[in-house]
């Protein structure tokens, strides 16, 4: 049963329309639901339901992701965006999970590893 909802939005930068960000959202999505988690779905339009956390207007390039909170699902929900990112050419990822975002980029991926567990680190109950 999820107990965390996490919210993926890709920020695909300029040049691309919203039929490349659906396909790009879609094969992030397709990578995500590869992993031990219990749904992804893409956003809803509109406004975010009474008592979500962190939500703002999503639409295109939104997913959200559902799975039990346990320091490995979540890392690995935060290494496949940051390895599937660096075989596209969008430009981030911003991962928000309880109101705290990570946003995923093209940086090192030390840099990116090391952001990662910090993050990970602050949500996940078993370390």
């Amino acid at each position: 049963m999820p107990d965390a909802e996490l919210i993926a939005v890709l920020d695909a930068g300029v040049g691309y329309d919203a039929e490349e960000l659906a396909d790009l959202t879609e094969r992030l999505g397709s990578e995500l639901r590869d992993l031990d988690i219990d749904s992804v779905e893409a956003a809803a339009d509109g406004e975010a339901p009474e008592g979500a956390k962190g939500l703002e207007l999503l639409g295109i390039g939104g997913l959200v992701v559902r799975f039990a909170l346990r320091a490995e699902v979540l890392r690995s929900v935060a290494h496949t965006a940051a390895a599937w990112l660096g075989r596209q050419q969008a430009r981030s990822v911003k991962l928000t999970l309880d109101g705290d975002t990570l946003e995923v980029t093209g940086i090192s991926s030390d840099e990116q590893s090391a952001l990662i567990e910090v993050w990970v680190a602050r949500h996940a109950r078993d370390g």
